[in-house]
């Protein structure tokens, strides 16, 4: 969205893998490319967290169907995403 726009008419969105970003470090804006956003985030793949994903799954005991829980393992590393708005692009890299 542009950062000057009176209303959300400007929102722009951007698709990405699913995942779950844990919290954004840093976040600019590239003065070289102003149509650029650059994101830096601590990202996993998945996350139990306050109940936001559903980590049960369906097993059968006999002709009993029963929930379970899944394995959930919350390993987050930096990530650097790149959002291009002009050309609708993103590049996401991992920092190590």
């Amino acid at each position: 969205m542009d950062r000057h726009a009176e209303d959300a008419t400007s929102i722009e969105w951007m698709e990405t893998d699913a995942c779950y970003n844990y919290h954004v470090m840093n976040a600019w804006d590239d003065p070289e490319h102003p149509q650029r956003v650059t994101l830096v985030t601590c990202r996993s793949a998945m996350t139990g967290a306050l109940g936001m994903a559903d980590i049960r799954t369906t097993q059968f005991d006999g002709d009993q169907q029963v929930g379970v829980l899944k394995e959930c393992v919350e390993e987050a590393t930096l990530h650097r995403f790149v959002l291009d708005t002009e050309v609708h692009t993103r590049l996401i890299d991992v920092l190590s």
